[in-house]
């Protein structure tokens, strides 16, 4: 890998490995039958492909008005983490595009594609770690089996195609991880700040936020499970699962998405004022920060709370001007 990876201009002195599930490979492989340009572009392009279909499907969850889903595409186009995901070339946008076809098919009546699409979010199965505890205990609960079968192949089949290729895929995969542990990066979370200001050896600080994460959403899943709506209780539970998740990046926001525009669809519904045009010029203003900032990761771990922060004030502001709202 590392020969590899300084043909195509690698310079660091280590290789960049993957630590995604062998399952992604399935998608991955592809693109290494091409040359590394053409493969890159063609990444490229499909990228910004996903994430149109992804901004556009929840425009149409979130019942936003067809003639203004271009608002959508901005909404993606012009969010500072997405143009990182577009640059450095990230597998979140089918993450998006997962959580965005999952809550499509479920309220299309539809659990086995609704299933298929929520095993996406395995890709990066940290970032969406609380997403994927929840729908294990709401599948548990209303005995959506269809929907387990449909996450179960999503991932089964990928695999099963990796390990047509490379028998040993999954030995090797587990020897990797526990022998060449990512215990070096220092990034954009609440764990990787407590390990700079406690101590960097101290790797297990790195989920301390996640064991909170996880006490909330048994809090909240007791509160809200006997009326569950996907459609509701998805956006807030995406962003507390990347404000305390134990790995992730900046660019790895740009899954926040899925969180931000059903507040641009709310948004709608109001006339302008300085409040609610307050809401949007800071959003910008912040999201921006990490594309033009050149800083280490470590600087960002805020950015993922501030995102909450301005949910949580962008909902309660819009919701005061009027009692005919989107329910969110």
């Amino acid at each position: 890998m590392f020969a590899l990876q300084k043909q195509i201009g690698w310079q660091l002195p280590d290789p960049l490995m993957m630590f995604n599930p062998p399952w992604l490979l399935t998608l991955a492989m592809p693109f290494s039958l091409m040359p590394y340009a053409l493969s890159r572009m063609i990444w490229f392009l499909l990228q910004l492909l996903i994430l149109f279909i992804a901004a556009d499907t929840l425009w149409k969850v979130y019942a936003g008005e067809p003639k203004q889903r271009w608002l959508a595409w901005l909404v993606v186009l012009a969010f500072g983490p997405t143009l990182q995901t577009l640059k450095v070339g990230q597998v979140t946008p089918f993450m998006t595009l997962g959580l965005a076809g999952f809550i499509y098919f479920l309220y299309k009546e539809k659990p086995f594609w609704a299933g298929v699409m929520a095993s996406l979010g395995m890709f990066k199965p940290h970032l969406l770690y609380l997403f994927l505890a929840v729908l294990i205990l709401w599948i548990l609960k209303e005995k959506q089996w269809r929907v387990l079968s449909g996450l179960i192949a999503g991932v089964f089949f990928p695999l099963l195609l990796a390990l047509l290729v490379n028998h040993n895929l999954i030995t090797q995969y587990l020897y990797a991880v526990p022998n060449y542990p990512p215990t070096f990066w220092i990034m954009a979370t609440i764990g990787s700040t407590l390990r700079l200001l406690f101590g960097e050896e101290l790797f297990y600080l790195q989920f301390i936020p996640s064991i909170f994460g996880l006490v909330w959403l048994f809090y909240y899943w007791l509160k809200n499970s006997n009326h569950w709506d996907w459609k509701k209780n998805l956006p807030l539970i995406i962003l507390i699962s990347i404000v305390t998740t134990s790995y992730g990046w900046a660019h790895d926001l740009s899954i926040l998405v899925v969180s931000i525009i059903p507040i641009v669809v709310l948004y709608l519904h109001f006339r302008l004022t300085l409040k609610t045009g307050f809401i949007f010029f800071a959003f910008w203003t912040v999201s921006l920060l990490n594309t033009f900032l050149n800083r280490d990761q470590h600087w960002f771990w805020w950015l993922a709370s501030f995102f909450l922060a301005w949910f949580f004030t962008a909902k309660h502001w819009l919701s005061d001007q009027s009692n005919s709202v989107v329910e969110m």
